[in-house]
């Protein structure tokens, strides 16, 4: 499939469960994200949605990244990403033929171009991007 023609369909993510109460703060969030992630290292999708972790969190998911290029599907819808932050998890996804579905909505990701040109040229170079 090109990169021009993604699929609309919706992404699907086998553990929908939110792993963090609501009340939690986004330093809490952030730090705790990463013992998730390390419990989480052998799944190929990761539900991280409404998390309100950050750009640390960002920072500790690129990391964890890096590392695991299994991921077919990452969710980070509503967690106050920035355009920084952003940037450094797509930077983590250069070499992750895997990843399928990325969802990042309700972020502020226009908060600067970094992020979305450092996607550009993620999609322009990765071929299993689907959604």
């Amino acid at each position: 499939m090109s990169n021009s023609a993604f699929r609309l369909s919706r992404p699907s993510f086998p553990d929908s469960r939110d792993p963090y109460p609501r009340d939690r703060t986004a330093i809490d969030r952030s730090l705790d994200l990463k013992a998730y992630l390390d419990s989480h290292s052998r799944n190929k999708s990761l539900r991280l949605a409404d998390m309100s972790f950050g750009d640390d969190g960002a920072r500790a998911l690129g990391e964890f990244l890096d590392k695991n290029k299994q991921i077919e599907a990452l969710e980070l819808r509503g967690n106050g990403i920035t355009s920084e932050g952003f940037a450094l998890i797509v930077e983590s996804l250069f070499g992750n033929n895997n990843i399928k579905t990325l969802s990042v909505e309700w972020n502020n990701l226009g908060s600067g171009t970094r992020g979305l040109e450092t996607l550009a040229e993620f999609i322009a170079q990765n071929n299993s991007l689907e959604y």
